[in-house]
């Protein structure tokens, strides 16, 4: 949620940011469950949920309390004993589709979108990424392949390299094309033969792009 501008109905804030959001955390303890404010905001939540099928709702056991009934039937992130483990806890639970938002920003083939998605990434987050845009390219047909392609040129160009000559040749005509922009754009002139080749192939778009990566090796 974003801070609130002085002057601005506080409740208002609270009550469009729960119902706009994916997730609701709940941090619970006896203090907690105490407030009138955070009982209106669960029951918000869970209104909310019932009604449009989000906010996904994780109570975060912080000391040992009796739930109220919007929360007792939810499993919960207990941190109530070793931090670590609550919090390993709640990214299993997040962490997933999180990663996916991040990998879906890598296939946008935006330049823009894939830089900044790149830079707010954790070195882990890193390996994860790089480990699935692989995994498209080793699946050459799947729809995310060419998408990839891109990325990887601009965040994984070593690891692309290694996939360069072999996705020349798939039958995928997005594939090959992103991938002679890639041989172009990362002067691979060891597969300059291949793409010679490709200036006479029967696809219009992957002979110009075969001829403009030829001229970029030159």
């Amino acid at each position: 949620m974003e801070r609130a501008n002085p002057g601005c109905d506080i409740g208002d804030t609270v009550t469009a940011a729960i119902v706009t959001s994916d997730w609701f955390l709940s941090a619970v303890s006896p203090q907690a469950l105490a407030s009138d404010w955070v009982l209106r905001e669960v029951r918000l939540a869970r209104e909310t949920q019932v009604r449009v099928g989000k906010p996904a709702i994780i109570p975060v056991l912080i000391k040992s309390c009796t739930l109220p009934d919007e929360l007792g039937q939810l499993a919960h992130a207990d941190f109530r004993f070793e931090y670590q483990d609550g919090l390993d806890g709640l990214l299993r639970t997040i962490g997933s589709p999180y990663r996916r938002a991040l990998l879906e920003a890598l296939l946008s083939e935006s330049d823009g979108a894939i830089r900044s998605a790149w830079a707010s990434m954790s070195q882990d987050q890193h390996t994860w990424c790089l480990s699935e845009l692989e995994g498209f390219l080793t699946s050459a047909a799947s729809p995310e392949s060419a998408a990839a392609v891109t990325a990887l040129a601009l965040v994984g160009p070593d690891l692309l390299r290694l996939h360069l000559g072999r996705l020349l040749v798939v039958k995928s005509a997005s594939v090959v094309r992103r991938a002679l922009v890639a041989v172009g754009t990362l002067r691979e002139r060891t597969l300059q033969p291949v793409v010679s080749g490709l200036v006479s192939h029967g696809n219009p778009e992957i002979r110009q792009a075969a001829r403009a990566a030829l001229r970029r090796l030159h």
